[in-house]
């Protein structure tokens, strides 16, 4: 399986994160820009817009999945740490996210 971090590195330790996130999950994980996808493979971007929105329409059209990530809803955690949103295909409360328990 194979995941590409599209995340910008502009902010370091949300990049490492997500790319420390993905290998923990089992991805072979690179930042370059996807070609085609195959079963099980997956993106991440931040929000859906310019090239990457563009690269993520066609790798869903090839099957593959995309996350999409944003600035949590939330704000900040008690420490100050950003909390993050992240949902499959769209931002901004537009993707889906299956529900869970409250372990999540």
């Amino acid at each position: 399986m194979r995941a590409y971090c599209l995340i910008r590195q502009k902010v370091p330790e949300r990049h490492a994160a997500f790319m420390a996130g993905l290998a923990a999950a089992g991805y072979d994980v690179t930042i370059s820009m996807p070609g085609r996808a195959r079963a099980g493979d997956v993106m991440v971007i931040w929000n859906r817009r310019r090239e990457e929105g563009r690269a993520a329409d066609r790798f869903e059209q090839d099957g593959g999945m995309v996350f999409v990530a944003e600035n949590g809803y939330a704000g900040k955690d008690a420490n100050g740490s950003q909390y993050y949103a992240l949902s499959r295909h769209g931002h901004n409360g537009s993707g889906q996210w299956p529900r869970g328990d409250g372990s999540r």
